[in-house]
């Protein structure tokens, strides 16, 4: 989100005050179906800022959300640094991104799909599945890492949910590229989604284990860090998952456990 959604850049006001956002714009508009063009009963608008209309991401307002009923809505937005976007989501339906908004547009008609997020199942390799297991969703720049307990941690709330004593799951959907990733006692899954919506099968496969020593010149490098990633190509708007590192030994060993099966780069 834009600094300005930090407390510390909030003006001060009193009880009676109402809150004045700096080059606020007037935005208003309607939310239908795209099937059958029908108002939505209820749902939730988020205003962000896009610096250009090409290559940047949106940031979120998420403090300046507005809830909307029978289709319509009405928001003031700062468009001080940029264009206006806003996100449109409802229950039921898949996110939308508006185009960027002309100033004070009053006009701004939003049509939702119906739809669902992406759910499925999670499983041993012998089709056995997993209950009690945490999954994560992570779409567009959210990131998340292993902590030191080696458990999984997104930066995004709600991000995580648990499967069922079948082994399912589901989600809302979200906007952008996403993945879904499970981390657990028995190993370690990630599944690239080409869709927000499907049922999916995950499979966890066993954990591996990293052991080297590090040398230059034929000597042994001590208390140097070494870290780990998946082989991949990281892209902008792409989820990213962190892993933990080590630090050399006085010969220049290392060892890493809880290492996801699979291509890494050390």
């Amino acid at each position: 989100d834009s600094n300005e959604e930090r407390p510390q850049n909030l003006p001060l006001s009193g009880i009676e005050a109402k809150r004045v956002i700096p080059g606020a714009v007037l935005v208003s508009g309607r939310v239908l179906d795209v099937a059958d063009n029908a108002p939505l009963g209820q749902f939730r608008i988020t205003p962000g800022i896009q610096m250009d209309a090409r290559f940047s991401r949106p940031q979120w307002q998420r403090a300046r959300s507005v809830q909307g009923t029978n289709g319509d809505f009405s928001l003031e937005v700062s468009a001080r640094r940029g264009l206006v976007v806003l996100l449109a989501e409802a229950q039921g339906y898949l996110p939308l991104v508006s185009e960027p908004l002309a100033s004070a547009q009053s006009n701004c008609v939003l049509r939702l799909k119906r739809g669902s997020g992406p759910a499925g199942v999670v499983q041993l390799p012998g089709g056995t599945p997993l209950a009690g297991t945490k999954v994560t969703y992570l779409s567009g720049d959210e990131q998340a890492g292993l902590n030191q307990d080696g458990e999984l941690r997104a930066f995004t709330r709600d991000a995580t949910r648990t499967t069922d004593e079948t082994g399912k799951f589901s989600f809302p959907p979200k906007v952008g590229v996403g993945e879904l990733v499970v981390v657990c006692s028995r190993g370690f899954a990630r599944l690239l989604l080409s869709s927000p919506e499907g049922t999916n099968v995950i499979t966890v496969e066993a954990w591996a284990e990293v052991r080297g020593r590090l040398v230059r010149d034929g000597k042994p490098v001590q208390n140097e860090p070494v870290d780990i990633s998946l082989d991949s190509e990281w892209k902008p708007g792409q989820p990213r998952v962190n892993f933990g590192g080590t630090t050399t030994d006085e010969a220049g060993r290392f060892t890493m456990g809880r290492i996801p099966p699979g291509a890494l780069q050390l």
